[in-house]
């Protein structure tokens, strides 16, 4: 029986789907159906990917949309309303509709439409009833006959009655047996068309359980119980076949479906649609070839003429044939007015004085993109090819990448608004979809199993597993729980048939279109965030003629700006990167030893260790290992081999030695794609347009297609002399490295930032951590890693302070850096600005002045308070608790100043004390180190004056403890014993009552979440809130979240670190200035180590200052028992480091 489906939903609806395209075309097909239609709830999203599918399968795709109109009329309810588009004009209308319903009909966050809307853009659609949340069916349902007899009238009015059809629905609801009985006589009686569908939401009856754990994902449900979920089956909202719809509905409606869908124009989006360049006027009027033209030229030269002032030469003539060569296949190819667009707003960031970078991407192989200042690496000097970017063979749109500094490229995308007007540029939507261990933890909350259990499956898949069903194939332990245990046999069905859907919508990074008409003429809109978007994702916007331009907020030009700039101010020195030698042998040295905090793309510990092996003494260096590190050549030992090779432990060769000018900057080793490219064009004859196909073949790893290419390579290299074997061979090779192979322009583009900030942090180091400091403000975590990384550069890191202080990180001379007031928790900007503008360029000279001077209606107590915890006033040498503790009579006393009373001018700025009417400040012991640092840290959100490590890091490092920077990468069921400060306890009750905890142990480096079940909790509770260092030994657990792993530890014991030292030590080794111990101090050290007699070893330590020291190994009956005892009584004799554990 033939039957066309005309309302299904895919998993665009969000959350409320399981079908994906290609599943619901391949069972149109597969059911005999001619057609389908796609209507997802109030969005177009997944329409272009809809009908590539319909036409790979060889069904006609019906585009539709499940819209809700607000009735302002009537009722002022919400009704759904079922739109599918019978021709182009209907399908303009509809993209109308659906983007003025997020434009401008957000109710409640729900995209409506009006009744006016609905008039206004009802040609070339037709329009089903609904189901049952649709008007029809809900006058029904309420017995409102004149609000049916109006919704009916209004339809039949705004479409025409043979547009206008009544749905059925097969879906064994109650309700909608009533509606469809109603309906029908309703179609009999006034002569409307019926139509029967099934709403799908997923294929198969046996997936409603599914759909419903979906659903269930959405509204954040946990434990559906089985009996919830077996009453999902009787709710068939799936794919049926024809004859199951013939069987529930009148020949009439099943008629329809047909009629309609033969009625439908199949061909509304072109299969590829010609491209919608913005319109460029140039500055001039010209010609944009003809600009372009001039530009490229006059740059080149300005560009070649700076190399010479370097003392460089060059062949100009090099550079002016590819000059040319470029400009020809840009101008033939119509893509000059590209150019000139990325060109200007470049030029527009450029005169703004807004950071952009040096390009990125396969862009960076263009002279003339490099002519005219779009990059800022020299494709011919590196050894970038155009035809990777632009192939003149085989045609798609250019697409440069930009970077600009993040705290200012939302300026550049405006003058872009401005320029080309607001609806013809757009950023472009983006989807995160249910990952294979999300998806897997997502269901198992729902079905009700246990964080234990959900974290204990999830850490058994591969990290490699391609889907859940591979993993079940790879790894026993997990099929062995789907064949015995039918409650993960269901979790993994369930997450199999969700994983990979789309959970949810986002605002791409970088990406935007620019047009020559408003955007709403090509592509549907939506809004997030108060941002406009495009219902079409990036691939998409291609087919519907749309260009995408890159602007990507980059964090890293920031802080190279932020650098530069506090060079200037504290050095006076104006440095221009252009002008960074990339040979400096230090910077080299700096990052050949591991010392990569802070430098772009290298700062991670697993590709920190790839530098410290490979030790890279040039520029080319860089770029390779960038190239290098990723998953590809890691596990396939590339990256080992050229490691080998570059230092001599393997010999360096080559496929042949004609390839010694392409592989020798890596060793012989292919690294790059233009590599591969170059390689088939000098042995075999390809022109580099052709090499480009066989690279993008070859990076896809499509075999069928690679040995296509394998005939005319081997034909081509026996033209040049190259014997059949060592062609085939050379194919072979170049086939198993072009599998990894990397775009060198992009790693080239991202070296130079490598280089230029590891060259900033080596010479700059003071300036180069602040403002990385200023640009991860917030980031509790890189913070910690940067003030750890300025203690290890011999920086100092000093707190806020009310009278050094800005808003920002500043730099105090040659080495300092001052906390902002602005990174204090709790002070905003303007506490902040009230102060520094009370403060002027005199400063404060005491605590009251500071209290006469500061505009306390803005700077309030609870601003005080924290300012006092915070250590913003250690600057007129009073403890922080006497500060907190004076705040009421401070504050007391200012309002009496600011009330004309009279204070003596000697006392408030500085002169010998307290005079008659002036206020006595009572003195306070400061708080415990233990108090203070903690609100240091709860305030700043790191320790600075000095962390509680302090005092135990030698015997840390001496042990050989890892630190918690260092946990990230290992796996789980790993035993550890790490060393930190407990910031943070959650206490929380499990279902049986009992007590357990998540508590966050922080070091220097970084902080990691900490579980203690209950029988562990039991004994550690009162020891985490100690304040002091701790010893956590514990497993690793490794948690996916939805982009990325967390780490955590779960924990077997805590102990004082301290007390834990003592029965690790080995050796005790006390340090004596004899120059300053008595007799009698060598007694009580004598008495002492009797009290503490024991089995660990002692060594005595003198020394004299300026002179030398000796070591002394006593005899066995001067062994000792370390304790906290012994230590602190050594300490009293002879010093605070006169004392240490091996």
């Amino acid at each position: 029986m033939q039957f066309v489906h005309l309302h299904c939903h895919s998993h665009m609806s969000l959350l409320d789907s399981t079908i994906d395209f290609s599943q619901l075309a391949d069972r149109a097909r597969e059911y005999g159906m001619p057609a389908v239609a796609l209507t997802d709830h109030s969005n177009l999203f997944g329409t272009i990917k809809f009908v590539k599918a319909c036409k790979n399968a060889g069904v006609k795709p019906i585009i539709g949309c499940e819209m809700v109109i607000h009735d302002e009329e009537r009722t002022k309810r919400n009704y759904h309303l079922l739109l599918l588009c019978r021709n182009k004009e209907g399908y303009s209308n509809l993209i109308n509709l659906v983007s003025r319903s997020y434009l401008e009909g957000l109710r409640d966050g729900q995209p409506t439409i009006t009744r006016a809307m609905l008039r206004e853009h009802s040609g070339g659609l037709i329009c089903l009833s609904g189901c049952l949340g649709s008007e029809v069916p809900q006058a029904i349902l309420r017995r409102d006959q004149e609000g049916l007899e109006w919704a009916l009238a209004f339809y039949k009015d705004c479409f025409g009655k043979e547009n206008f059809f009544l749905e059925l629905e097969g879906n064994e609801l109650l309700e909608q047996k009533m509606v469809n009985e109603a309906l029908i006589s309703l179609g009999q009686g006034q002569g409307i068309g019926l139509v029967a569908t099934n709403n799908c939401h997923y294929l198969d009856r046996e997936d409603a359980v599914a759909h419903a754990v979906l659903v269930a994902i959405e509204l954040g449900m946990k434990g559906m119980t089985k009996e919830i979920r077996e009453g999902f089956k009787v709710r068939s909202f799936h794919f049926a076949t024809g004859e199951e719809m013939a069987s529930k509905f009148p020949p009439q409606a099943i008629e329809n479906t047909l009629a309609i869908a033969e009625s439908v124009d199949g061909s509304i989006i072109a299969k590829k649609a010609p491209l919608h360049f913005p319109v460029f006027e140039t500055p001039d009027g010209s010609d944009p070839a003809d600009f372009l033209r001039r530009l490229a030229y006059g740059g080149l030269k300005e560009r070649l003429e700076k190399v010479r002032q370097r003392g460089e030469t060059v062949d100009e003539s090099v550079y002016l044939s590819r000059l040319e060569t470029e400009l020809s296949a840009i101008i033939t190819l119509g893509f000059a007015p590209y150019y000139l667009i990325v060109w200007d707003f470049i030029n527009y960031a450029k005169k703004q004085g807004i950071p952009v970078g040096p390009g990125r991407g396969s862009g960076a192989g263009s002279l003339v993109a490099f002519a005219i200042g779009i990059t800022n690496l020299d494709p011919i000097k590196h050894g970038l090819l155009f035809e990777r970017f632009l192939n003149p063979e085989r045609v798609s749109p250019p697409d440069f990448d930009i970077d600009f500094c993040e705290r200012r490229r939302e300026e550049v995308i405006q003058y872009v608004r401005e320029k080309y007007g607001h609806d013809k540029v757009c950023q472009i939507i983006t989807f995160g979809t249910l990952k294979l261990k999300a998806a897997v933890k997502d269901v198992a909350r729902v079905l009700g199993f246990s964080f234990q259990e959900a974290n204990s499956i999830t850490d058994r898949i591969p990290r490699h597993a391609e889907s859940i069903m591979h993993a079940l194939q790879v790894e026993p332990t997990l099929k062995d729980l789907y064949d015995r245990d039918e409650r993960y046999k269901e979790l993994f069905d369930i997450a199999s048939k969700i994983e990979g859907l789309a959970r949810q919508s986002g605002k791409h990074a970088a990406g935007v279109v620019i047009a020559d008409k408003a955007i709403q003429e090509y592509a549907p809109l939506c809004v997030d965030e108060d941002t406009v978007l495009t219902q079409f994702e990036m691939e998409d916007l291609e087919t519907v003629g749309l260009i995408k331009f890159d602007f990507l907020g980059v964090t890293v030009l920031t802080v190279i700006d932020d650098t530069l700039k506090l060079i200037k101010k504290s050095k006076g020195i104006d440095l221009r990167l252009d002008d960074i030698p990339l040979d400096d042998k230090r910077v080299y040295s700096e990052l050949s030893a591991g010392r990569t905090a802070g430098v772009f793309q290298v700062e991670g510990k697993d590709i920190t260790e790839v530098v410290v092996q490979a030790k890279p003494d040039r520029f080319d260096d860089l770029v390779a290992l960038l190239a290098l590190y990723r998953p590809g050549p890691l596990g396939s030992g590339v990256v080992q081999d050229f490691i080998a090779r570059k230092h001599g432990l393997k010999p360096i060769t080559y496929p042949l030695e004609e390839l010694k000018d392409i592989l020798g900057e890596t060793y012989g080793v292919i690294v790059y794609q233009e590599q591969v490219m170059m390689i088939a064009s000098k042995v075999a004859g390809f022109s580099l347009g052709q090499a480009d196909q066989l690279r993008k073949v070859m990076g896809k790893k499509l075999v069928e297609e690679v040995e296509k290419y394998r005939v005319p390579f081997v034909e081509g290299a026996k033209r040049r002399g190259i014997p059949e074997n060592i062609g085939n061979n050379l194919f072979d090779t170049i086939g198993h490295f072009g599998k990894y192979g990397f775009n060198k322009s992009h790693s080239g583009a991202y070296a130079l930032l490598t280089y230029w900030t590891a060259y900033l942090k080596c010479h700059y180091p003071a300036e180069f951590l602040c403002a990385s400091l200023s640009a991860e403000r917030g980031n509790h975590e890189k913070t910690m890693r940067f003030v750890a990384e300025a203690k290890r550069l011999g920086v100092k890191v000093l707190p806020p302070d009310v009278n050094k202080s800005e808003a920002g990180f500043t730099v105090e001379g040659d080495k300092t850096i001052r906390f902002g007031l602005g990174a204090i928790k709790g002070i905003g900007d303007a506490v902040v600005d009230a102060i520094v503008t009370a403060r002027g360029e005199q400063g404060f000279k005491t605590l009251f002045d500071f209290f006469a001077r500061v505009d306390l209606r803005k700077v309030n107590k609870r601003a005080l308070e924290v300012l006092a915890k915070a250590g913003a006033f250690d600057c007129f040498g009073y403890s922080r608790k006497t500060v907190y503790d004076n705040l009421d009579m401070l504050i007391s006393w200012a309002s009496g100043v600011k009330d004309g009373k009279k204070v003596s001018q000697a006392g408030l700025f500085g002169g010998d004390g307290i005079e008659e009417g002036f206020p006595k400040i009572k003195e306070q012991a400061e708080w415990d180190d233990g108090e203070k640092l903690s609100m240091e840290k709860d305030l700043i959100g790191c320790f600075v004056s000095a962390h509680p490590l302090d005092s135990v890091q030698a015997n840390l490092e001496e042990a050989g403890f890892p630190r918690i920077e260092d946990l990230k990468g290992l796996r789980s069921g790993e035993r550890v014993g790490v060393v930190g400060v407990v910031v943070t306890v959650h206490e929380k009750q499990t279902k049986q009552g009992s007590k357990m905890a998540f508590f966050t142990l922080e070091d220097q480096t970084g902080h990691v979440e900490c579980i203690a079940w209950p029988r562990v909790y039991a004994q550690i509770s009162q020891i985490l809130s100690s304040r002091k260092p701790l010893l956590v030994r514990g497993e690793i657990k490794v948690e996916v979240q939805e982009e990325s792993e967390d780490v955590k530890v779960i924990v077997d014991s805590i102990d004082l670190f301290d007390r834990a030292m003592y029965a690790l030590a080995k050796k005790v080794i006390i340090k004596i200035d004899i120059t300053k111990a008595t007799e009698a101090d060598i007694v009580r050290l004598s008495d002492l180590l009797f009290e503490h007699k024991g089995t660990t070893e002692l060594l005595l330590e003198l020394y004299m200052p300026d002179v030398g020291s000796v070591t002394l190994r006593p005899k066995a009956m001067f062994y000792c028992q370390p304790s906290a005892g012994l230590l602190e009584k050594v300490k009293g004799l002879f010093g605070e480091k006169s004392i240490r554990y091996l």
